[in-house]
């Protein structure tokens, strides 16, 4: 449907089961829809049939650490351009250094701040995120727009009865 605006998808790569569904309360609430993975493996297998608008990316996990994720996602062409931020308890500047050397745009510390990792996105993703998460659709406007004063008329009558209850009490 042409105009249709979307919501900007992330997808939230950690092993812990916390961090996963806390991020994803936050991202849903900054309207954002929200693809969860269990580790880089799992990350790799949904990256099959989901194509997100950006990825967090912890570093510690089993099966496929977040720097083979990273280094998996750069080298397929059709998500090598993708947004990665890490966001990891390995503050070490080694550890951000390699990041930033294997293609990772943001490296955040944990705990990570919430506005931070929003603006973050916000800037990643572009303005598709900012639109999206700051509108919401809301019916009664129609009515105000398409009935004005079909609106006022009922105001009006709530009005009157508020007024007729007084009178009569």
């Amino acid at each position: 449907v042409a105009g249709l605006i979307t919501q900007p998808t992330v997808m939230v790569v950690d092993d812990s089961l916390t961090v996963r569904k806390a991020s994803q309360r936050l991202l849903t609430r900054a309207g954002y829809q929200v693809v969860l993975a269990r580790d880089g493996v799992d990350a790799l297998r949904q990256l099959q049939e989901v194509m997100p608008d950006a990825m967090l990316v912890d570093i510690e996990m089993p099966n496929m650490d977040g720097f083979d994720l990273t280094r998996n996602v750069r080298a397929d062409s059709r998500t090598s351009q993708m947004p990665l931020v890490m966001i990891t308890s390995r503050t070490a500047e080694k550890h951000r250094r390699y990041a930033a050397e294997i293609g990772v745009n943001v490296y955040l510390g944990k705990p990570f701040n919430e506005d931070e990792l929003l603006r973050t996105l916000r800037q990643l993703i572009g303005e598709k995120a900012a639109g999206a998460s700051t509108q919401t659709f809301d019916p009664s406007i129609l009515l105000l727009i398409h009935h004005p004063r079909r609106h006022r008329q009922r105001q009006r009558s709530a009005y009157h009865h508020a007024d007729r209850q007084q009178v009569h009490a």
